[in-house]
């Protein structure tokens, strides 16, 4: 996908090509969506309604509580913050394991994070196996980074991987 943005009032402009895969409907390859940090609570207000007949669930639920989505993750260095991950053709349990890695904006790595999961793993919206997990960056220097999942099923050997930019403070 291609974004072109342009400043109206001084003419500066920026692009940004960011890949995007989408997978076969019905396909067995594993996929796992980029990664999603819970807002903080308190900084938005949740409303709900009533549920109405044939609507779809609201889909970002972990532990049985609805979370806000981050639009641009950030992270103290050495604190924990709380991600959910949504896979699909993978099985859970104890044949899952999970790897988050840094890179710098260059591309260059930046080292191993701590990302484990946190309680049962649930069903989630149209098949997906959704993880609860927490994320904590140590050492790295504050800085923008992009996070690196990767979901692997010792099992099978599959894996899949995605990203989400983040900023560590």
């Amino acid at each position: 996908m291609k974004v072109l943005v342009r400043n109206a009032d001084t003419g500066r402009t920026g692009l940004s090509i960011v890949p995007v895969t989408v997978p076969e409907p019905g396909g067995a390859e594993p996929f796992v969506l980029a990664p999603l940090f819970h807002e903080a609570p308190g900084r938005w207000i949740m409303v709900k309604c009533a549920p109405r007949a044939n609507a779809p669930a609201y889909p970002f639920v972990a532990g049985g509580e609805s979370f806000i989505p981050s639009a641009a993750p950030s992270v103290e260095g050495g604190q924990s913050a709380r991600v959910s991950l949504f896979a699909y053709n993978v099985k859970g349990g104890s044949t899952l394991e999970l790897e988050g890695r840094l890179r710098g904006l260059d591309g260059r790595d930046a080292g191993d994070v701590h990302l484990v999961r946190e309680g049962k793993d649930e069903s989630g919206p149209g098949g997906a196996l959704r993880l609860l997990c927490s994320f904590r960056p140590d050492g790295q220097a504050k800085g923008l980074y992009s996070l690196l999942v990767t979901v692997r099923d010792r099992e099978s050997g599959t894996e899949a991987q995605s990203g989400i930019p983040v900023e560590v403070r």
